[in-house]
């Protein structure tokens, strides 16, 4: 049947059916039926067959009502006709709730309501699954008579994610593709104990799909810590060079750099969900859900400017001395390059690789320093 239910008021003012007061019932003709009541008020109902008016059994009249008088309230015009029409044959159904407010207070409940939805979202569901028909049942029951009619869109769940972040691996650095240990040069690093390490904080935002993008920033230190302990970084009007130094049983020589970086990363990562849902009322939602415990890659790149460097010698002579020089060293004050990252969980494995060279040009060797380990 067509699920439309024509109602003509003569009277624009009218009383609850449910109230107590006396009323007639007359069936005018077989697909009228007329509903005398109060002071000559009436309600006539047109029905295409006797078997539609049995369905109205099954629908709540005083939604109906209710809605009627609010559109009599917000017309001014005098109309003695007022239509209501429901295509989805739905809406007053008797397990409906139909809530009607002014502008104001439904604005209110409106904000009421987000944060409420909110909150519940973030305590109970997380960690929503899509392909759980469980969470589906408490969503449901959840909505489950909510006052709440109005007919949009919403976007449930963070768009953007934050969290702090440390690197931690082992750097060295190429010369025109090699290790520079494989000429033995003075400045060859050994990779234990040439630490890399950064603190920062990066932000991940959906843009489509599984597609995303990381950024941030983070400070960083490069160590590069020289296999032969007895040489020296030093440097004269023009450049840097190594001299083997005097002092008795060396320890440990290393060049340390500090820098502080941005990051743009994009990453393709199977965490992200999303789902539409639509409700009888009309009402849309868009759940967006990021689930860490998936697989996820990315290349990006980041820009370094450096804020420190020093050398640090150490040697056994009666004790253990260390004699530290603050110096530029000719290091480059800025750095940039590629960075990779691939993960699961909350761990990341990382390579960040310096299209720059670690030194001025002509101020030192051609050295491209890279890093590499795990971010957690």
């Amino acid at each position: 049947m067509k699920a439309i239910v024509y109602i003509l008021i003569a009277f624009l003012t009218m009383v609850s059916l449910t109230a107590k007061a006396d009323y007639d019932i007359y069936q005018v003709s077989e697909d009228t039926v007329e509903i005398k009541f109060g002071n000559n008020s009436k309600i006539i109902i047109l029905v295409n067959s006797k078997e539609d008016l049995q369905h109205l059994q099954q629908y709540d009249i005083n939604s109906m009502i209710k809605e009627m008088n609010m559109k009599v309230e917000e017309s001014n015009e005098g109309n003695d006709v007022l239509v209501i029409e429901d295509p989805s044959g739905k809406k007053y159904l008797k397990d409906t709730t139909v809530v009607y407010r002014d502008r104001s207070e439904f604005d209110a409940m409106e904000r009421e309501f987000d944060r409420e939805f909110d909150r519940e979202y973030d305590r109970n569901y997380s960690s929503y699954n899509d392909d759980d028909d469980d969470d589906d049942d408490q969503y449901e029951k959840w909505w489950e008579g909510k006052d709440y009619n109005h007919k949009t869109t919403y976007v449930r769940g963070h768009r953007t994610k934050h969290r702090s972040f440390m690197d931690f691996g082992m750097n060295n650095y190429l010369q025109d593709g090699s290790f520079p240990d494989k000429n033995n040069e003075p400045y060859s690093v050994k990779p234990w104990g040439s630490w890399y390490v950064a603190l920062g904080s990066t932000f991940q935002t959906r843009i489509a799909g599984k597609f995303g993008l990381e950024w941030g920033a983070n400070m960083s230190w490069y160590n590069f810590k020289y296999q032969d302990p007895s040489q020296r970084i030093m440097q004269d009007e023009n450049m840097v060079y190594w001299e083997s130094s005097t002092d008795p049983n060396p320890v440990k020589s290393k060049l340390t750099a500090t820098y502080i970086n941005a990051m743009l990363v994009p990453v393709f990562d199977f965490g992200y969900k999303t789902r539409v849902r639509s409700y009888d009322d009309g009402r849309t939602t868009k759940y967006i859900h990021h689930d860490t415990n998936k697989f996820r890659i990315g290349l990006g790149g980041y820009v370094g400017y450096k804020i420190d460097s020093y050398s640090k010698f150490v040697y056994k002579d009666d004790g253990k001395k260390k004699d530290h020089s603050k110096k530029g060293y000719y290091v480059d004050n800025l750095r940039y390059g590629l960075r990779f990252v691939m993960g699961y969980d909350n761990f990341d494995l990382f390579v960040n690789y310096d299209l720059n060279g670690l030194f001025y040009e002509d101020r030192g060797p051609d050295l491209n320093a890279f890093s590499f380990g795990i971010s957690f």
